[in-house]
């Protein structure tokens, strides 16, 4: 009898010692894996933060690309999906779908949308471990005390980030950390506005012809038709013609030769609006022989015009190709 009570007393000895020795290793190796979290943590810190503040930038970038929603005027949107090439989008106020493409139909490119994919992805892959280490925190919050120190510091540095990248997941029998950003972009338009208003503008300009700057009563006066038709302006014009490999707008009869295959003499001044029309309608008289009025052929292109003026096809090629008054606007000092 006394020496099952002895045993006994043994064995309470040996079990709390057993159980404080538990104790001790478990608030030691809680302390270790909370100086680990920490370390790991300043370890990666600054390329955490400089990819978080990167994405910041590049969303107030990819706003400026995005209008306020036509149905209910929102200028918020969460990002839903997104890959190197398009962001899908959904309106925070009535949850319309959009679509943010990189390309569109060669009119602009988005170049922050995949700037955005890889930051994204290099978010992910940096952080991964973080989130694994974060794991028994959550386990400890949801089903625990909440008090353990494993994975706390790095729960915590991952939700101070400036964009919620990781969520909490928890249902009565699992618990999770899972990579699900809910990133927002507000709306501004800046950009999009503008490429619209250029494109609008382009239209325009496509319907009414090329504008251009006007030239001084000087210039015209130096570069009319009546002062270049001969002398040594029109062996400048013609020279310089050659010289920068131009080529004739018409190509009806000569094939678009190139002007420096032909004698100086070959080539000639041709008129868009012909110089019978100024005998009929007298207003035109200032205008004919303005230099926007000139440009240059070959002789025989310009004799199978006849009196007419070039079609459509063929005034749109000598816009490419620049009139007289073109020449002179940009090339002026090559020139002269």
């Amino acid at each position: 009898m006394e020496f099952d009570q002895a045993f006994f007393l043994i064995f309470l000895g040996i079990s709390a010692i057993l159980v404080i020795s538990l104790m001790v290793w478990g608030d030691w190796n809680e302390q270790k894996e909370y100086k680990l979290g920490k370390k790991k943590i300043e370890t990666i810190r600054s390329d955490v933060e400089h990819i978080d503040n990167k994405i910041d930038i590049i969303l107030l970038d990819l706003g400026k690309w995005i209008n306020k929603c036509r149905k209910c005027n929102s200028s918020v949107n969460f990002i839903k999906k997104y890959s190197e090439k398009n962001i899908n989008l959904s309106c925070e106020g009535c949850g319309k779908i959009n679509t943010l493409n990189q390309f569109n139909d060669h009119k602009y490119q988005i170049d922050s949308i995949p700037e955005f994919y890889y930051s994204m992805t290099k978010m992910q892959s940096i952080t991964s471990e973080l989130r694994d280490r974060a794991l028994p925190y959550i386990q400890d919050i949801y089903f625990s005390t909440g008090k353990s120190l494993i994975g706390k510091s790095e729960y915590n540095f991952l939700h101070s980030l400036k964009h919620n990248y990781y969520q909490d997941y928890k249902t009565q029998k699992k618990y999770g950390f899972h990579w699900n950003p809910q990133i927002r972009i507000f709306s501004d338009g800046e950009f999009i506005d503008k490429i619209n208003s250029e494109l609008k503008t382009k239209k325009i300009e496509k319907k009414l012809g090329k504008r251009r700057k006007e030239l001084s009563q000087k210039i015209i006066d130096e570069w009319n038709y009546l002062k270049i038709k001969s002398g040594s302006k029109n062996k400048l014009i013609k020279e310089w013609a050659i010289n920068s490999n131009a080529k004739c707008p018409d190509g009806l009869k000569c094939g678009s030769v190139s002007f420096k295959d032909l004698k100086i003499s070959q080539i000639a001044l041709g008129h868009i609006i012909p110089q019978d029309f100024a005998r009929e309608m007298p207003h035109l008289q200032s205008q004919i022989h303005h230099p926007d009025n000139l440009y240059l052929t070959c002789n025989l292109c310009n004799s199978a015009l006849g009196g007419n003026p070039p079609d459509n096809e063929l005034k749109t090629r000598i816009f490419n190709t620049g009139t007289i008054g073109d020449w002179i606007r940009d090339k002026l000092t090559d020139i002269d």
